[in-house]
């Protein structure tokens, strides 16, 4: 934030969607003068390329506005992979979501509870609680309103043949294709969603009439993140 002064020109705004809002039209054009020739530079990517540079900079204001910290991204390309790292040494993960408020679709750690009673690895408590955080934000972040990390791991995997890593402090996952049934289905959930979120800012809908159709889907998406945990325990 302390880049361009953009930390004073925050002040300006009195809400933080504003605030969010302009972040990222100002880190549309630093991703996209960074990046933009690299994303061309495979064919995985150069065909997506303007919705890498929306999604880096929506990952970035992320990072800026909740983490607390500088984030650091980059992005190393061969002409067969496309790799990004965002990264920051801000608050992490699991303050993020203690600071999340319940609405009709969020209720905070509602998958980590479900998941942290089933018992498939043996592994260290702390480890384990931070596998369980990581699994947790990439589930928030399927229900929001915004595209996210979800987005970027489901474009990367699916869309882009790759493979995605997310760690926490002492826990890190690594999703490939080789668990593309789940994804797939998340995926189809996640746009029916998302669809749902522009429908109503678009047409400013103030009333609650989608609420029924997008609890059922919150509620799949629910189902479908528990069995992909179990699946990537048994990878």
């Amino acid at each position: 934030l302390n880049d361009d002064n953009l930390n004073s020109k925050l002040e300006e705004f009195e809400s933080e969607d504003e605030r969010r809002d302009f972040l990222i039209s100002e880190y549309v054009y630093t991703v996209r003068e960074h990046f933009q020739e690299l994303l061309f530079d495979n064919s995985n990517t150069s065909n997506k390329a303007d919705y890498y540079v929306e999604l880096l900079s929506e990952l970035i204001t992320n990072g800026v506005l909740h983490s607390k910290s500088n984030t650091f991204a980059l992005m190393f390309v061969n002409n067969f992979s496309t790799k990004f790292s965002i990264s920051d040494n801000g608050i992490g993960f699991e303050e993020s979501l203690k600071s999340k408020t319940e609405n009709f679709l969020y209720k905070p750690f509602e998958l980590k509870n479900k998941i942290d009673k089933i018992k498939f690895l043996d592994v260290n408590s702390k480890i384990l609680n931070n596998l369980h955080i990581i699994i947790e934000t990439l589930y928030f972040s399927a229900l929001k309103d915004r595209r996210g990390l979800f987005d970027l791991m489901i474009s990367v995997v699916i869309n882009s043949n790759g493979y995605f890593r997310l760690h926490s402090d002492n826990s890190q996952i690594i999703v490939s294709n080789r668990m593309n049934k789940e994804l797939i289905e998340l995926n189809i959930l996640r746009n029916k969603l998302f669809d749902y979120h522009r429908e109503i800012l678009i047409n400013k809908i103030k009333d609650d009439r989608y609420n029924d159709e997008m609890i059922k889907l919150k509620n799949d998406i629910l189902d479908c993140f528990l069995s992909l945990y179990k699946n990537l325990c048994n990878k």
